[in-house]
């Protein structure tokens, strides 16, 4: 019995998530994935560790809400409300 299946779709995504992890790395923004329900980050890059002054351990243990509660701090240079 001979079994297969048809990877290409799987394969198209991991490539195209792998562009995106190395366009966040290198970029100097800060990039910050998050989880849509509560806003878990899942991933930040080296601006988002240095910006915030977190670990980049840290940063995956905290939420976007975590990091900004409205009106406690002024936005950052280039920081969106």
């Amino acid at each position: 019995m001979v079994f297969s299946r048809d990877i290409t779709e799987s394969k198209k995504a991991e490539e195209t998530l792998q562009r995106y992890r190395l366009m966040a790395r290198h970029t100097r923004d800060i990039v910050l994935f998050m989880r849509y329900d509560d806003g878990l980050i899942l991933e930040a890059n080296t601006a988002a560790v240095e910006a915030y002054g977190y670990t980049h351990e840290q940063l995956k243990s905290l939420t976007i809400h975590d990091l900004r509660e409205t009106g406690t701090r002024p936005l950052a240079p280039g920081e969106m409300a």
